[in-house]
């Protein structure tokens, strides 16, 4: 037997499923935190509260109004009676004029009230953006290093940054704009057919239908226009980034224009593209507009074929163009907020498809570690993704706490892919690392485990700022120990190079160290390893690109660290750089093919 209720139950659910407004605040509240949720409640009630505010400053308009050209209505209302004589009025001009000053402070203090409601649900929105980006980045930090290596800068960019502003911006508020349009447009229609039914049908006829064909005519020319801004946005600061950081290549090879030019090409699709959105987004306006004219236009026309006197006009016109003058931009901002809010769907997918794929009890900061007496790596195995061939097999080594290890090996033999799983930057398909032969390494460990270890690569990362930026490396100015960063920068032989510069430690060293040489930023990293304490330090090819004087110091410099015990892990292509190593493990093609002194590595 056919259920009716079921029936109606499921097309309820099917509505519901299907509707835009409620997916949106369902993907929402998988956004928005227990306190964000609270908040959003408390805009919610403010929301309505305005809300009633404005239609009750319309409903007084048409009675004042109205007593103001015909006093009459003063003596024959009781409540208006009340008043007159409530406030000791003597002339019904001066009680006119109370009237009219009343509703002008009625409308300050509205309007006052919806201008700070405004103010809060900005506030509520932008921090959901801050808290949405932060969590965004967060994440992306748990991805592995693969993960950066074949992702697009400006793609990770926009999803961090850009795509929490357009929760924001292009989400949230017009969600919030909505529903409070939503509650005026109600009450005033409510209001409407209680007081006069024609006026209900004929706004309902001259603006409802046009409302729901504009909606149904841009909302997927937006959204496709939004999507494809989205994308070019990417593809423009690509090229702009590509043309800013590739200076000297570009510079060398004259091809200044070329990066211009595919630059301004994206630049000026995505140009293209807002255009479009600007005058679908003006579109719906002017057509309600004509409509309601219309309807100005039909009230007159069935006037004049009924025969009626045009005085009799005056209250239908004047409710009809009150209503309307207050529906239009609601309507309007309804039209728009739903076009927004249909086109910018696709953030809910950028932000699902990170958080789906991390674990934030991953950053949690777990004890420290201790590293007393080695490290074991045991068989350790990895395979790049979308490669035929493992990059690493089997590898097993044991390094004690305070020895200083060299690896050696030509390109591709796996040497800097070992250092990245040591640094938990990879994870090791098969095998374990352990230290001091107890603790295993785990995901969960890893930030306590890094505290431990000091990076010194080929290309440093240098910060655009001064020695105190550096140096303590993601720590406040105020916060730097001093007698720390002094003892760092003389064991890096910086201290000769910096007691030389006019500022000192507050000069500026530029974008990546522009103002450095080689050598100069290579005990940069040192220093900053030192400053941090690490037990381990990591040179991976950390002299390649240098001459063979500024290698010789950076050797030199590396070599005065082993009175300190620290455990020392270096990655080269020249043997000289291997020197001072108590043994030499030599790589290929992803094997340990033998370990060897640097003087038995020199016989060769």
């Amino acid at each position: 037997m056919f259920n009716d209720s079921s029936y109606t139950e499921n097309l309820f659910m099917n509505f519901l499923r299907n509707n835009i407004l409620f997916q949106t605040v369902r993907h929402l509240k998988t956004v928005l935190s227990a306190r964000h949720k609270k908040k959003a409640l408390a805009i919610f009630f403010l929301t309505i509260s305005s809300s009633i505010l404005d239609v009750l400053g319309l409903a007084v308009i048409l009675p004042i109004i109205t007593v103001s050209l015909n006093s009459s209505i003063i003596h024959s209302n009781r409540y208006l009676r009340f008043l007159f004589h409530a406030f000791g009025f003597v002339s019904d001009k001066s009680f006119s004029a109370f009237l009219l000053i009343t509703l002008l402070i009625v409308f300050i203090l509205k309007n006052g009230f919806s201008v700070l409601i405004t103010y809060w649900q900005s506030k509520f929105s932008y921090s959901i953006s801050t808290d949405v980006a932060g969590l965004q980045f967060k994440r992306y930090y748990l991805k592995d290093l693969q993960f950066f290596n074949e992702n697009n800068s400006n793609l990770l960019v926009r999803n961090i940054h850009t795509a929490s502003i357009w929760l924001s911006v292009f989400m949230l508020l017009p969600l919030i704009g909505f529903f409070s349009e939503l509650i005026v447009l109600l009450l005033i229609v409510s209001g409407i057919l209680i007081y006069d039914a024609k006026i209900f049908l004929l706004i309902a006829v001259s603006l409802a239908p046009l409302f729901f064909l504009i909606f149904r005519f841009i909302k997927n020319k937006m959204k496709h226009l939004e999507m494809s801004k989205a994308d070019l946005e990417v593809e423009s600061n690509k090229s702009l980034y590509q043309a800013l950081f590739g200076y000297i290549d570009v510079k060398l090879f004259n091809k200044d224009q070329h990066f211009i030019d595919k630059y301004l090409f994206y630049q000026g699709r995505k140009n293209t593209a807002d255009v479009k959105l600007l005058t679908l987004q003006a579109l719906p306006v002017k057509v309600i507009e004509i409509s309601a004219v219309l309807g100005v236009l039909a009230i007159i026309g069935y006037s004049m074929l009924m025969g009626k006197a045009g005085i009799s006009l005056v209250p239908l016109l004047s409710l009809y163009v009150v209503a309307s003058y207050r529906l239009m931009p609601s309507m309007n901002r309804m039209l728009i907020a739903l076009t927004s809010i249909k086109s910018y769907q696709f953030i809910f997918d950028i932000l699902a498809k990170v958080n789906e794929e991390s674990d934030l009890k991953n950053l949690q900061k777990t004890e420290k570690i201790v590293f007393e007496k080695n490290i074991l790596l045991k068989n350790i195995s990895y395979k790049y993704p979308q490669t035929a061939n493992q990059t690493l097999k089997d590898i097993t080594i044991n390094i004690k706490k305070g020895e200083r290890i060299g690896f050696i090996g030509q390109s591709g033999a796996g040497k800097t892919t070992l250092i990245n799983i040591l640094l938990r930057f990879l994870k090791e398909d098969k095998g374990s690392i352990t230290i001091d032969n107890k603790l295993q390494l785990v995901d969960c460990e890893t930030n306590a485990w890094r505290d431990l270890i000091g990076y010194v690569k080929q290309n440093v990362f240098i910060v655009d700022g001064d020695f105190y930026d550096n140096i303590p490396f993601g720590i406040r100015r105020e916060e730097v120990n001093l007698e720390k960063l002094n003892q760092a920068i003389v064991s890096a032989k910086l201290d000769d190079m910096v007691n030389k510069l006019p500022l000192g430690l507050n000069t500026n060293i530029g974008e990546n160290g522009t103002k450095l040489s080689g050598g100069q930023r290579q005990r940069i990293a040192i220093a900053r390893a030192l400053y941090k304490d690490a037990q381990i330090l990591i040179f991976d090819e950390a002299t390649s690109a240098l001459d063979n004087e500024t290698e010789k110091e950076i050797t030199e410099a590396i070599d005065s660290l082993s009175s300190q015990n620290k455990t020392m892990i270096l990655i080269a292509h020249r043997t000289s750089t291997l020197k001072h190593c108590d043994r030499i493990v030599e790589l290929k093609d992803g094997e340990i093919i033998r370990e060897c002194s640097y003087e038995e590595l020199a016989r060769v």
